[in-house]
């Protein structure tokens, strides 16, 4: 079966983003696996709102490539056909698409990404 990796926004969880797309994913479920991927850093103490990554007081990103590098560990052995992101996760998805670091990579589907 194909799978698509999928990456939630900055304040968001896997099963946050799953839900929200909850009508689509039912649709793709027919055809392709869905692996919805928690992001590392917990924002809040219930761990339910996750970030990618974060901004230091000066406004720059910071552990970005933490981000990248937590990612291809995950999913490291796995075989991922398209890319899923929303907001950061877009972001991310997009720039793990065009390292090359996922191959097989077929499509990328992001949405509210912001331009960094």
């Amino acid at each position: 079966m194909k799978r698509i990796l999928c990456l939630h926004g900055k304040s968001q969880s896997g099963a946050v983003l799953s839900n929200k797309i909850a009508g689509a994913r039912r649709k793709l479920a027919r055809v392709y696996e869905l692996d919805f991927l928690d992001a590392p850093i917990e924002e809040d103490k219930d761990g339910l709102q996750l970030a990618w990554w974060l901004r230091d007081d000066k406004g720059n990103e910071i552990l970005v490539e933490n981000a990248f590098d937590y990612v291809l560990k995950q999913t490291e052995g796995k075989h991922y056909d398209a890319l899923l992101g929303f907001s950061q996760g877009g972001l991310l998805a997009t720039a793990l698409a065009v390292s090359g670091k996922l191959p097989g990579i077929q499509a990328v589907l992001t949405a509210g990404s912001p331009y960094r």
